[in-house]
């Protein structure tokens, strides 16, 4: 059953995958080069979860993928054109809350008896971060998915804190959720882009 579902997985991965490639291929920006990365990387590990390999590589793969949604997310802050957007201090904030969370995975991968909450930890603060994210762009977008998402991502760091036997599920659901979550979100912010530009266009003539 845990194979069925790795290999379901996956192709679902490799499907959004692919859709980033081609929304980067019609604009192409840092965002959606990160979200095809982290793409990359939750497939690879799907690949090695589908093969029955659920070695420490694979555990570093899936956890290192959440962390490069918070520079995502940023990106979306930064081109939704508002004011907190425009402040450097808070890019700072945000690469270095990313970093702090990618050690943390990487480090909760390699060492196994630092235990669940160090596990747990990357997937919370990277939860916290869209949901962050989510309210300071949903006055410009409407768009709540976003949020939605976040608190998926956080309940599989709940489900990974508490020891629930059916946490690598839920993992996999956040992860394809948020990844999913984070292309809607990119052709949203594509179309009230373009909205605006036919706007000052209008407004030129």
């Amino acid at each position: 059953m845990e194979q069925t579902t790795a290999i379901v997985y996956s192709i679902i991965v490799l499907a959004l995958v692919v859709w980033g490639i081609l929304l980067y291929t019609r604009k192409r920006n840092f965002g959606t080069t990160v979200t095809i990365i982290s793409g990359l990387i939750l497939l690879a590990s799907g690949v090695l979860l589908a093969l029955n390999t659920a070695t420490t590589a694979q555990l570093i793969l899936s956890a290192i993928a959440l962390p490069l949604w918070i520079i995502v997310g940023w990106e979306f802050v930064r081109r939704s054109g508002v004011n907190w957007g425009r402040k450097n201090i808070n890019r700072t904030y945000f690469w270095i809350v990313a970093l702090i969370a990618l050690g943390l995975a990487i480090a909760s991968g390699v060492v196994a008896s630092l235990g669940l909450v160090v596990k747990a930890l990357p997937a919370f603060i990277t939860a916290v971060m869209l949901l962050l994210v989510g309210s300071v762009i949903f006055p410009r977008l409407r768009w709540i998915w976003l949020l939605l998402s976040a608190l998926v991502i956080a309940a599989s760091g709940v489900t990974g804190l508490l020891g629930i036997a059916s946490h690598v599920f839920v993992d996999l659901i956040a992860e394809v959720v948020g990844l999913g979550t984070l292309l809607f979100t990119e052709n949203r912010l594509r179309r009230a882009d373009n909205i605006m530009g036919n706007l000052r266009e209008r407004v030129k003539f």
